[in-house]
């Protein structure tokens, strides 16, 4: 049975659950940089914004109990590829030497609340 998981600090913008847990699955709908509580993008350069997507996402492992090796899939849209790089440098940093998930990065032509980068996991909580 699949059930829809409320993180404090990050409302949905939309018609849809900010997480939901199937078996030992957790599926996280795409994280963006806004302030959840104002709705408002409030970096002011692009690596500000990652930093803040990376802390939400730090905020749904907290909740959840789990860590970064957690996460087994990355979906990231771009709205800008000439961003990657330091996308990458960013995210990176999040996970202990040895592990990053499998992923893909997709340009976008536009994104929620005009934001730049949005990041979308599958989690897993083991066996």
């Amino acid at each position: 049975m699949n059930k829809a998981i409320a993180i404090e600090g990050l409302k949905p913008v939309g018609a849809y659950s900010a997480v939901v847990q199937s078996g030992n699955f957790y599926f996280v709908s795409g994280i963006i940089g806004i302030n959840y509580e104002t709705g408002v993008l409030e970096a002011k350069t692009f690596e500000e914004e990652v930093r803040t997507i990376m802390q939400h996402i730090d905020k749904v492992l907290k909740t959840l109990n789990l860590s970064w090796e957690a996460i087994v899939k990355a979906t990231v849209y771009l709205t800008n590829m000439d961003n990657f790089g330091k996308f990458n440098e960013i995210y990176g940093s999040y996970f202990p030497v040895g592990y990053f998930p499998a992923r893909e990065v997709v340009e976008v032509r536009r994104l929620p609340k005009d934001v730049n980068c949005e990041v979308s996991l599958i989690l897993s909580a083991g066996d």
